[in-house]
């Protein structure tokens, strides 16, 4: 599910504004699937992040 997110956004940023905005929404236990996305889709953006090189 994180993938398709991504796969639909351009930034990270947008992909949690995309998460955020389904928290809102009526259907049940909407709030912890939210969460869920959010922490994974921060973890994928750690693991991607380029580390600082010093030269």
């Amino acid at each position: 599910m994180v993938d398709d997110i991504l796969e639909h956004t351009e930034t990270y940023y947008e992909a949690l504004g995309a998460i955020s905005s389904i928290k809102g929404s009526k259907i049940p236990n909407v709030l912890h699937l939210a969460d869920c996305l959010r922490k994974d889709i921060r973890k994928r953006a750690m693991q991607q992040k380029t580390p600082n090189h010093k030269n």
